[in-house]
């Protein structure tokens, strides 16, 4: 048997599995790279895997049926293209006649499954469409931070030999922004604090979730709507400080004729869905009077890429502009195939603040350890903004290994400021905006004083005698 990922979109995979002569194909978002593929490899299509229902999963199974006569198979209680095979918990099939089982893995959307498959004379294998990926899980959707952690232990309780063929692929850009660089300085200066800090970087903030109610982490750095989401949905965390404000930028294509935001209209506009930079686009377009919808019909059409994605996508003029987060829209106008429109902030909530949150556990039975660890927060953060050439060094070096210059720090953080302050009406301006704008999963918007908790940060600045 023969493993190959076929690419799809941006960072979509198409898992295909063959015998030199009959093939099964888990996801096809596209039609058109799956029969490229049975046509090179003069393969038959008998059939196809469906893990849930999103369209860059599900978008070319019509087409693969008709073309090919394939068996459709996927999972109960989500919309999908008919006629298929409908699975549930524990059911067993038989494709090209190899033993798969189907795992309920709810979280990224409700009925989410996965197929595990034993591979005779080789490694078991696991369609996790978005579950599980190399460096984290999917965004959650539909479900709940305790669905995920359940869906991920459960995929954990499988054979270490297991290869895991997740349907993205999130490059370590999805990882790095220059503005989390005194965070990830702390685990150079806290020695002196008797702490020891471990780094644990996730593609996501809502990621981070699942691994609080884990309990295995105590203190995370994520943007505000990440944080406000998993509050809203029940995780156990409290706002502790601001680490980074700032960060992001609305850039066109060099050749898009795009001068301002009247000008999007007709035009494809990238953004990273559930972040930031989706909710200041939308509010900067309002306030434009331009409308917008990831579907035609409207002024201007989202398109949702990853954040490692939109660079490329813009240089390819597959989009016409972008809001984008720092380094990466400072790298885009020195490369010379973007040109800055604006920077976001001239609505309500202004300038991002990104949150340090800590685990109600942490901060209330540990408050010694909370306390120190603040403190040493106060300090690498003050540090950044009294040596920059430290600042641009350890990011530059340490945490981007080379691949962003001196230059795209330095206008990156022209954009982005090191901090630690937040205010509670900066919080509730920005939940009320993912309330509005439909951004982020809230089951019930949580107000700032429920859970924004500064006095360590306060006390921590007066120690140190910082502003």
């Amino acid at each position: 048997m023969k493993l190959i990922p076929i690419p799809a979109f941006n960072d979509n995979y198409i898992w295909m599995l063959h015998d030199d002569r009959r093939a099964l194909v888990v996801d096809p978002g596209d039609a058109q790279p799956v029969l490229t593929a049975l046509a090179q490899h003069g393969l038959t299509l008998e059939s196809i895997l469906v893990t849930h229902h999103h369209r860059d999963h599900t978008g070319g199974v019509d087409v693969l049926r008709q073309t090919t006569g394939a068996q459709v198979y996927g999972p109960t209680g989500e919309v999908l293209p008919e006629p298929l095979q409908r699975l549930g918990d524990g059911e067993v099939i038989w494709p090209l006649g190899l033993r798969f089982e189907v795992l309920q893995v709810p979280g990224h959307t409700a009925g989410h499954i996965a197929y595990w498959g034993q591979i005779p004379g080789a490694d078991d294998v696991l369609f996790s469409g978005d579950t599980l990926f190399s460096v984290g899980c999917g965004r959650l959707f539909e479900g709940t931070p305790a669905q995920m952690l359940d869906s991920l232990s459960r995929l954990a309780a499988l054979p270490d030999a297991t290869r895991v063929c997740c349907a993205h692929e999130y490059t370590l850009g999805n990882l790095k922004f220059a503005h989390y660089g005194a965070v990830s300085y702390m685990k150079e200066s806290c020695g002196k604090y008797n702490l020891k800090v471990e780094e644990r970087m996730f593609p996501k903030g809502p990621d981070i979730m699942p691994a609080i109610v884990a309990g295995e982490i105590d203190i995370a750095a994520l943007a505000s709507d990440g944080a406000i989401s998993g509050r809203a949905n029940g995780v156990p965390i409290y706002n502790v400080a601001g680490f980074a404000k700032g960060g992001a930028r609305i850039v066109a294509g060099i050749d898009s004729g795009i001068k301002s935001l009247a000008d999007m209209k007709g035009k494809k506009v990238g953004v990273t869905r559930g972040g930031a930079q989706e909710l200041l686009l939308y509010a900067e377009l309002e306030k434009a009077g331009v409308t917008w919808s990831d579907k035609p019909g409207k002024d201007v059409q989202i398109v949702f890429l990853a954040f490692a994605d939109l660079n490329q996508a813009l240089a390819a003029k597959q989009i016409d502009a972008m809001c984008q987060s720092e380094p990466q829209s400072s790298q885009a106008i020195n490369k010379k195939f973007g040109v800055e429109i604006m920077k976001p902030y001239n609505t309500a909530m202004g300038e991002p603040v990104r949150l340090l949150v800590m685990t109600e556990k942490m901060y209330n039975e540990k408050k010694d350890v909370a306390q120190r660890l603040m403190k040493c927060f106060v300090e690498t953060t003050a540090l950044f903004n009294k040596d920059p050439q430290l600042a641009q060094k350890y990011v530059t070096e340490q945490m981007f290994k080379g691949q962003i210059s001196a230059q795209d720090f330095k206008d990156a953080m022209d954009n982005a400021d090191y901090t630690y302050d937040v205010t509670l009406e900066h919080i509730d301006i920005t939940t009320d905006f993912m309330n509005k704008y439909g951004v982020g999963r809230m089951a019930k918007p949580p107000k700032a004083a429920e859970w924004v908790k500064l006095d360590l940060l306060q006390k921590a600045k007066a120690e140190l005698k910082v502003k």
